[in-house]
């Protein structure tokens, strides 16, 4: 929990695959079965450490608890 730069893994609304967002994270939950969902985001704590993939994906619905920050 905490600042964190997201890289995303396919292109959404939010941007091109491989664009980097910056934001923060204050909720996590755990998946047990994630479906035929795809990850959102590769993300990386406040000092440039990669802790995991993050969010869902199926088709052009998302949902993640990275909160981006404008212009950041």
């Amino acid at each position: 929990l905490g600042y964190r730069e997201a890289k995303l893994l396919a292109p959404c609304v939010l941007g091109e695959a491989g664009a980097r967002l910056r934001g923060h994270e204050f909720h996590y939950a755990s998946v047990i079965d994630p479906g035929d969902d795809e990850p959102l985001a590769s993300l990386a704590d406040g000092e440039g450490n990669g802790i995991g993939q993050a969010g869902g994906r199926r088709g052009n619905v998302t949902g993640t608890f990275f909160h981006a920050i404008a212009g950041a």
